[in-house]
Formats: structure tokens, C-alpha cells, sequence
């Protein structure tokens, strides 16, 4: 019994997936842009796909969090996220050519994470947990 506890606490939770995350990330990254060259893409093509990937993350992530509040739903927006990489993922399969994998890029967010990401999944801070800053206590000479 203590054990399901154990692995019901939220910092477990959150800790364990911070660590999948950026585990699958940190293992990834470094073959992402061979494999990219093993299809056919030169590296400002390579730079390009990158910088296109970002660029959707940053739109996406407000987008999502968004959506997860106003339904009040992130456990399913979260499903359908992971749901929808999944098959954007699978379509890099068959893709050859720069054109086909600046198509499916934006829409795969297991590249180029961004720090906000996960935020629909990790918990928001009370405003109560938040302290003050301390006032600037150096004089002036």
C-alpha cells in the first residue's frame, strides 16, 4: 500500500515525466540531423526544418494551454497531443525530400523542445507559494 503511494505523489509524477521527456530528447537530438542528411536534406535545409519546428512550437504551446483551460480538460488535451505526435512521428517513415519533412515537422513535438511544453501538464504555482522579493539593500557610494 505504501508503495501506490509513493508513486502517486505529484512530484514523483512530475519528476518522472521531466525525465522521460528530456531522457528521449537528450538520446534523440544527436541523430536527429543525420538521419535528416541520410533523406536527402542539405544542412540549411537540416537548419531550416529546425528553425520551423521551433517557430510552431512557439505558436503552439500558448495554443495549447489555452484550449486545456477553456475546456477544462488538459488530461485529454494532453492524450490528443501525444496522440497526434505519435502519427506525425509515423509519417517521417515513408518521407523522403525536403518538402515532405518541412510538411510533417511542425506538426511533430518530439523535436526541439521548448521549456513551456509540458506546462499544460506540470502544475501552476498559487499565487500564495510566490514570495516577495527581497528591496534592494546596497547603498550608493
Amino acid at each position: 500500500m505504501r508503495r501506490a503511494a509513493f508513486a502517486t505523489k505529484p512530484e514523483v509524477r512530475l519528476a518522472a515525466f521531466y525525465a522521460l521527456i528530456f531522457g528521449a530528447f537528450g538520446v534523440s537530438l544527436p541523430y536527429w540531423p543525420l538521419w535528416l542528411a541520410s533523406r536527402g536534406l542539405a544542412p540549411d535545409e537540416i537548419g531550416l526544418v529546425f528553425a520551423l519546428t521551433s517557430l510552431a512550437k512557439i505558436v503552439a504551446t500558448p495554443l495549447a494551454t489555452a484550449l486545456a483551460d477553456r475546456l477544462d480538460r488538459r488530461r485529454a488535451v494532453i492524450a490528443w497531443l501525444v496522440a497526434a505526435s505519435l502519427a506525425a512521428n509515423l509519417c517521417f517513415v515513408p518521407a523522403r525530400g525536403w518538402a515532405a519533412i518541412l510538411a510533417i515537422s511542425p506538426s511533430s513535438s518530439h523535436r526541439m523542445k521548448s521549456p513551456g511544453r509540458p506546462s499544460i501538464a506540470a502544475p501552476a504555482p498559487s499565487a500564495t507559494s510566490v514570495k516577495p522579493s527581497e528591496p534592494n539593500r546596497r547603498t550608493r557610494p
